[in-house]
C-alpha cells in the first residue's frame, strides 16, 4: 500500500506527538487504524491496544527527524505492506 504524506497532514499535523504527526496522520487517513509513529517504530490500535507493527522505514525516520526538528518538508509517499510484518532487531539498555 502506497501511503501518502499531503500538504494537508503536514499543516495538521504536531510535531513531537507520535498520534498526530503528519505521518501518524496519513496512516490513519490511508488505513482506518489509528496509529502512532516515531523515528524506530510504527504502532497501530488493534482492539484497543497498540501493537508494535514494524520498524519506522529509513525515509519516514528522515521525514519525521525534519518535521520535528522545525526544518522544512514536502509531501512524500512510502510503501507499506499491512499483510506481513517484517522482522526486526532493536537493542534495550538498562
Amino acid at each position: 500500500m502506497n501511503i501518502h504524506v499531503t500538504q494537508k497532514d503536514i499543516d495538521k499535523g504536531t510535531r513531537g506527538d507520535p498520534g498526530a504527526c503528519a505521518v501518524a496522520l496519513a496512516l490513519t487517513r490511508e488505513t482506518g487504524q489509528y496509529w502512532m509513529v516515531d523515528g524506530s517504530f510504527l504502532r497501530v490500535c488493534k482492539e484497543g491496544a497498540f501493537t508494535l507493527y514494524r520498524a519506522t522505514p529509513p525515509e519516514v525516520s528522515l521525514f519525521i527527524r525534519k518535521f520535528d526538528g522545525l526544518h522544512p518538508v514536502a509531501p512524500f509517499t512510502f510503501k507499506l505492506n499491512l499483510n506481513e510484518v517484517e522482522p526486526f532487531e532493536f537493542e534495550l539498555e538498562f
